[in-house]
């Protein structure tokens, strides 16, 4: 009962850090020392996502389960890189600090499943 708690639990607490996550990055990928840009936020996107992706696959036991912290963190991203009626953008067209923490972030996500391929024997 206890173990199934755990995944419940983990699958929404993982589905609340991806859209978090994504917030902060979304917010801090604006962020400048003066009037220089800094890409601090792709490394904590890459390494946040990192660390989603492996607490979703310790919590919930599933191959699948970082699905729970992607979804909401590509929601967030996309609505941050679409321009809003009003003509507002989150992460702005000309941002390449912002365009970086969004690679940087799926690549956060993806690199842990480099350890479920599985290299070929050639005969």
């Amino acid at each position: 009962m206890i173990a199934l708690l755990v995944r419940i639990y983990g699958g929404i607490v993982a589905f609340l850090l991806g859209a978090l996550t994504a917030v902060f990055e979304v917010f801090y990928s604006n962020l400048r020392i003066g009037s220089i840009l800094v890409p601090a936020t792709m490394f904590v996107a890459f390494a946040a996502n990192f660390g989603l992706t492996w607490f979703a696959w310790y919590t919930v036991d599933k191959t699948w389960a970082p699905v729970f912290a992607i979804v909401p963190w590509c929601v967030v991203m996309v609505a941050a890189v679409t321009e809003r009626s009003e003509g507002d953008w989150l992460i702005l067209p000309d941002n390449w600090a912002g365009a970086l923490a969004v690679v940087a972030g799926m690549a956060g996500f993806a690199t842990p499943f480099l350890r479920l391929v599985k290299p070929r024997r050639i005969a």
